[in-house]
């Protein structure tokens, strides 16, 4: 039944995919956000994964703008920015650098450096306060718990409008009476857009800002969670933003997207190619480390797939496959097998292991020495004893995954180095599974996709799938492994290219032991201890 649906509306997409241009347009804008000229240049245009790209971009002496643009007292404002438009996919930047240079037979060009808009959220401080002057920071860091989108989304907010709210410092434009308390986003250069409590199926996150850049606050939570920062130019032409009306054209729109599909109802990890993609759920186990995965015999299709002309991924089912019957062409696959089956970790007694030792020697020895007027023969014998009983007992431990040896084979890479830390302790289990899962099978992919479909990268509602979500890919012999998109270019003549790969992600129980390293560091940071 799902097939036949899937059949359908694939059809009734493909029929209305859109042309797709030769060439990208590319524009010229002042730091005011004037649009100044098109530009004729050569360059691929990538978007990283929560990250800044910066691009190349050669522009040749029969650019307009050219005379103006290799003449730095001639721009009319210090700061440039670029913007790409590939189908509906938009790419933004800051020029960061310019300089003359022979392109070709002969020819003089510029080659511009270009900056992607992600790098606004590693210009921007997570302040203790956002709410305070600078000379009043109180508390000493900005702590927040919750759910993981609203605490990303709550962390850039707040520190947006930090920028746009002028109470305590005098503004920009000191003239303009309005910007004196600017608590309207239609004057601000960068703008996210409001999270949905409601739907909101992110795991809960804790995080201490003071004085971090906002993506070194957020890096963590999203790579746990599996979110998504996007980000797109508001451009003249562009159709009214519901959520944000009165937003000024230029403004650089933020939004926090959920990619990661953590959902009760599972996700598709594998597959094959007759079979399609199957559902699964991953569970721990009692003990924290051994973990199974179990298939979901009738999964749930959701929602958004039965809208008339949906268009996008659904994090939780996952549907685009590149292989080569869909025109694809596979660039390379890199395939890391897995490491090490069993992992030791210590150095440290458990809590409180030492300490029962040391009194027992005390005590013991006082006992005796007591019978012969020595009282303090405890203590003596103890400081003698400590050096030959600390960190013996209790001190190491060792979890072995048996379902990695299993599909290993009888000569097995066997042990990992030591993780050091206390033995017997959630930090430690948090640290074996991290290194379980830094040594687990790896599989990255470069894709070449043809210009004319059947998929196209785009934005929700534009694309069949973007930055972040997850597709699958053939690995041979008809299996299909999904991964998620870490990177997509654009490249000069070529089309699209797409890169594919893990996510850094914590689960289980070490997810939960890094929330609390999160909330002890948020606590010394506040100085409670």
């Amino acid at each position: 039944m799902w097939g036949k649906h899937i059949d359908v509306v694939s059809s009734e997409r493909y029929d209305r995919l859109p042309q797709l241009p030769e060439q990208p347009h590319v524009r010229l804008w002042d730091g005011d956000w004037n649009f100044l000229s098109s530009l004729v240049c050569e360059a691929d245009w990538e978007w990283e994964l929560n990250d800044a790209s910066v691009v190349t971009v050669t522009v040749t002496e029969d650019s307009p703008y050219y005379d103006t643009l290799k003449n730095p007292q001639a721009w009319p404002k210090t700061t440039l920015y670029l913007t790409a438009d590939i189908g509906e996919a938009r790419w933004s930047g800051r020029v960061t650098q310019m300089s003359h240079q022979q392109v070709g037979q002969g020819r003089k060009g510029i080659v511009l450096s270009v900056t992607s808009d992600y790098v606004k959220l590693k210009e921007l401080l997570a302040w203790a306060n956002p709410f305070l002057p600078d000379q009043i920071q109180f508390p000493k860091a900005h702590i927040l718990f919750g759910p993981a989108k609203w605490v990303v989304s709550s962390i850039i907010f707040s520190n947006l409008l930090r920028r746009g709210n002028s109470l305590w410092k005098l503004p920009d434009r000191i003239i303009n009476i309005s910007q004196w308390l600017d608590l309207d986003m239609s004057g601000w250069p960068v703008v996210l857009r409001p999270p949905s409590m409601v739907g909101d199926k992110s795991p809960m996150a804790i995080t201490s800002a003071r004085f971090e850049t906002v993506d070194e606050v957020i890096q963590p939570i999203m790579e746990d969670a599996g979110l998504c920062v996007e980000w797109r130019r508001y451009l003249p032409g562009d159709p009214q933003i519901d959520d944000l009306k009165g937003v000024r054209r230029g403004a650089l729109i933020l939004e926090v997207v959920d990619k990661s599909g953590w959902t009760a109802e599972g996700t598709s990890l594998v597959g094959s190619v007759v079979s399609g993609l199957v559902r699964s759920v991953t569970k721990v186990a009692a003990d924290g480390f051994d973990q199974s995965t179990e298939t979901i015999q009738k999964p749930t299709v959701p929602d958004e797939y039965r809208r008339a002309r949906y268009w996008g991924t659904v994090p939780s089912m996952p549907w685009v496959v590149l292989d080569e019957n869909s025109g694809c062409k596979k660039l390379g696959l890199e395939w890391t097998p897995p490491g090490p089956s069993q992992f030791v970790g210590g150095g440290t007694s458990m809590l409180g292991v030492n300490e029962t030792i040391k009194a027992g020697i005390i005590g013991l020895g006082g006992f005796i020495g007591a019978m012969f007027g020595q009282s303090q023969a405890g203590a003596t014998a103890e400081a003698i004893l400590e050096p030959l009983y600390k960190d013996t007992i209790a001190a190491f431990q060792s979890k072995k995954d048996h379902l990695r040896i299993h599909t290993q084979g009888w000569d097995y890479p066997f042990e990992a180095p030591l993780i050091t830390g206390r033995a017997n302790s959630l930090s430690m289990l948090s640290k074996i599974r991290m290194k379980r899962a830094e040594t687990a099978g790896k599989l990255t992919a470069e894709v070449e996709l043809p210009p004319e479909g059947p998929y196209i990268p785009g934005p929700p509602g534009h694309g069949d799938f973007w930055i972040g979500d997850r597709v699958a890919i053939d690995v041979g012999v008809g299996k299909l492994i999904v991964q998620h998109v870490t990177s997509i270019k654009w490249k000069q003549d070529k089309g699209w290219r797409v890169k594919l790969g893990p996510l850094k992600r914590r689960t289980g129980d070490a997810y939960l032991a890094d929330r609390l390293d999160r909330i002890s560091q948020a606590a010394h940071t506040l100085g409670v201890w």
